[in-house]
């Protein structure tokens, strides 16, 4: 009986908490009328997507274009390099198929997106310049309806797994193939690497 009543004051102690602290709190909005002159508009404007060959280069993306770097990702299309930092890599389960992405040194909205499927290779030792053929590519702008690339069924798209340790599950590699812009001109991805631990 001592605990049932300790169990309904618990309950309404917790109900009156609740209902205190809880309530309507006054919204205040500011309608009509200039802006006071101490009210300043920090947005900026949306990006304008690029299309076709008119990707933006990056200067960051100049320095050590040659080398792989951990966590990082580059391609070129045309002139155009793109590149930035590989902020996920996802390997299955069954170790036969991953993803790797991350955002655009040149944009903060822009990124890549590629997944792979090994066919009947499995990542469970050590490998060397296993390409694969069965890749989606994207590069994109949050917001926008299309891609700025993509794959798409039929096209040829390559990724080479040039070294991969089983042991520290560091993967290196290359991709390079055909891809639709946003504009609908299919253009080419070349020199295309990445370096990330695949866990």
């Amino acid at each position: 009986m001592l605990l049932k009543k300790i169990h309904i004051i618990c309950f309404v102690f917790l109900l009156v908490i609740v209902l205190t602290n809880s309530g309507c709190i006054k919204e205040y909005s500011y309608e009509g009328g200039m802006i006071p002159p101490s009210v300043v508009d920090t947005s900026q404007p949306p990006m304008v997507p690029p299309t076709g060959t008119n990707l933006p280069e990056c200067s960051s993306c100049n320095s050590n274009r040659d080398n792989y770097e951990e966590k990082r990702w580059s391609f070129k299309v045309g002139d155009s390099l793109q590149c930035g930092p590989l902020d996920t890599a996802i390997l299955t389960p069954g170790r036969d198929a991953f993803t790797f992405f991350g955002p655009s040194s040149c944009s903060p909205i822009t990124g890549m997106v590629v997944t792979v499927y090994l066919d009947n290779n499995i990542l469970n030792k050590d490998q060397r310049n296993l390409v694969l053929t069965k890749v989606i590519f994207t590069y994109h702008t949050l917001g926008l309806p299309k891609y700025l690339l993509s794959t798409q069924r039929g096209s040829l798209f390559y990724l080479t797994i040039t070294s991969y340790d089983h042991q520290t599950k560091m993967t290196t590699g290359t991709f390079n193939g055909e891809v639709l812009s946003a504009d609908g001109t299919f253009l080419q991805v070349n020199s295309g690497k990445f370096k990330v631990k695949l866990i």
